[in-house]
């Protein structure tokens, strides 16, 4: 390419970031035509069936990203994505499944993501390069509940199962089945030999009848009288269970098995002091520490159909508790089912809305209870996920030899410069990346794609900065495998700055230089196009180091002169007339 011909340089050196700038109506061009590859607006091209989002405000934590599941679409219901986007939207990472799959989530602990398969009903496990790596289940007899999975660093599991009974409802109820099939839950914690070392069942501590009538029809042939969907570990010896179906948190003492408290329900045990609506069918119950409890309250089509997420402080001694946030969107927006409430690293919070009909999909909250960063679904019910939460995240199947590229020196408007980053493949097969993306069309990658990268090798990858405005840029590169059904990416931060000075017009031509022999022995020539006169000869080896300095005698346009001092290997030249700057890349052999 005409790019790679002349400006093949090393990574983050002032003095081949200054040999960059040329002025060229064919760089130009070239820049053009790659930036309307990538778009604008943050707009990217999306597999058929990948549900859309549009972003608004902007997040204090962009490092982080968003794990999904996607498990029904209205264009494709037998279709499911386990996605990973950053702050604009953009996917890192999908894979398109068939059937149910939910619960996409990092395990703190171990470092590893795991989802749930109703197809097989495990728990799947996989590492930082995406590969499944172990599956998770309840044992004894259990049926595995999709709902919670909490993995140690210790290599045990807390797990939730379900306890299906018949139940003659007929003498309990009028107008009961006298075969219900009644769900109970069990909480496991199982070690890494796959023994028990704790279970608790519901069946042992809970009433059927301890369930809200308004979500729970005792006439049913199917009864979930609990409907646990959340774990929590408060410290060694406590555990937190929600139960949707009861609207109660509930406090395990896990040495004895007795319950400690019931928070919320029929057998509430608290007051709160400051507000009278009480939690309705909540999700994602979390210890904060302190005393501080944060929740998902669902609310209730019947009692409340209005959505929100709540943080709690808890005085244990004297029952009660006290509302320290509350977050909802304007327009009281209800999802019925689902929904998540993360405390954030920067003290924010993200709410998951996952199942409602406004879009939503998630809302970051600052402690006023402002949204700053919003997320959400182009299309209506386009993305349902169990959760919505945010990590810090990495794949390991390749990585950049930094995490930004800054280029550091001024480059003046239309003018260009390059610089070059590793990318080193960890894996012991081949990786190929065919597919690149940049937020701001002033960067481009030069490389060509698809690149193919043997195992453990390491490849320079060019990128080039060409500013269009006196302002600072930043930008981010997604380098990937990408096709329809599957992506991994990794991302590169990308800064420069815009300079004033030496505007140039789209006319203005650069200076044109020839290199022979090319590979060069002892000797070599330079000749410029049109009679342009050589002023000066700058050579740099790869390291960005100068080699040879020459001030170049009479006035001549070509020029011969020893390289015998140079090793053997890659150089890159400047060369300099009065008005113009030319580069070219030449290799001593």
């Amino acid at each position: 390419m005409f790019v790679n011909l002349f400006f093949k340089r090393v990574k983050g050196s002032p003095i081949l970031q200054k040999a960059a700038g040329f002025k060229s109506i064919i760089l130009l061009s070239v820049f053009f035509v790659f930036s309307n590859l990538y778009g604008q607006n943050n707009t990217f091209p999306l597999p058929d069936g990948f549900p859309r989002m549009e972003v608004t405000g902007h997040t204090q934590n962009p490092e982080g990203y968003y794990f999904f599941n996607n498990f029904h679409l209205p264009v494709s219901p037998d279709s499911a994505w386990l996605m990973i986007l950053d702050t604009t939207g953009f996917p890192i990472y999908y894979k398109m499944l068939h059937g149910f799959y939910s619960n996409f989530t990092l395990q703190p602990e171990t470092g590893t993501l795991t989802y749930f398969s109703r197809e097989d009903t495990l728990f799947h496990e996989m590492d930082s390069s995406y590969t499944e790596i172990n599956t998770y289940s309840a044992k004894n007899g259990f049926v595995t509940d999709g709902h919670e999975l909490l993995l140690k660093a210790d290599g045990s599991y807390w797990i939730l199962g379900q306890d299906i009974r018949i139940v003659d409802m007929s003498v309990l109820v009028e107008g009961g089945n006298p075969e219900a099939h009644v769900t109970g839950m069990t909480i496991q914690h199982i070690d890494a030999n796959d023994s028990v070392l704790f279970e608790w069942n519901t069946w042992d501590h809970f009433d059927i009848f301890d369930a809200d009538t308004t979500i729970v029809n005792f006439q049913s042939p199917k009864i979930d009288y609990a409907h646990c969907n959340a774990l929590d570990i408060v410290n060694d010896s406590t555990l937190l269970l929600s139960s949707r179906a009861m609207n109660e948190i509930t406090k395990i003492n896990t040495n004895t098995g007795d319950i400690i408290w019931r928070w919320g329900g029929k057998h509430n045990e608290f007051t709160c002091l400051n507000d009278t609506v009480p939690f309705l069918t909540q999700h994602h119950i979390r210890y904060l520490g302190n005393e501080n409890y944060s929740l998902f309250d669902n609310g209730n089509s019947v009692l409340r159909p209005w959505s929100r997420a709540l943080v709690y402080t808890m005085d244990e001694a004297n029952k009660t508790t006290t509302v320290i946030h509350d977050f909802r969107r304007e327009e009281a927006d209800f999802s019925r089912v689902m929904g998540s409430n993360q405390l954030l690293p920067n003290g924010n919070y993200q709410v998951g809305w996952s199942f409602n009909s406004q879009r939503n999909a998630v809302s970051e909250f600052n402690d006023s209870g402002t949204i700053v960063f919003e997320m959400r679904s182009v299309d209506t019910l386009s993305l349902i996920s169990y959760r919505a939460l945010k990590f810090e995240w990495e794949t390991n199947i390749f990585d950049f030899d930094r995490d930004t590229l800054n280029f550091e020196v001024p480059v003046n408007i239309g003018d260009s410069s390059l610089l070059q980053v590793s990318v080193t493949n960890n894996q012991t097969d081949t990786l190929v990346l065919n597919e690149s993306f940049i937020t701001d069309r002033a960067f481009r990658l030069s490389t060509p794609l698809p690149l193919s990268i043997n195992p453990g090798q390491t490849v320079p990858v060019d990128i080039v900065f060409t500013p269009t405005d006196s302002k600072q840029y930043s930008a981010v590169l997604s380098l990937m495998n990408s096709n329809d059904t599957t992506r991994f990416a990794k991302q590169l931060r990308l800064t420069g700055t815009g300079s004033p000075m030496g505007v140039v017009k789209h006319d203005a031509i650069a200076l044109h230089v020839t290199v022979f022999p090319n590979p060069a022995q002892k000797h070599l020539t330079i000749k410029t196009d049109n009679n342009v006169t050589i002023e000066h000869i700058q050579i740099f080896d790869l390291m960005g180091k100068e080699v040879v300095s020459i001030t170049c005698p009479g006035n001549s346009s070509r020029y011969k002169f020893d390289i015998s001092c140079l090793h053997s290997g890659t150089y890159v030249l400047e060369i300099k007339s009065l008005t113009e700057t030319g580069f070219a890349k030449f290799i001593v052999q």
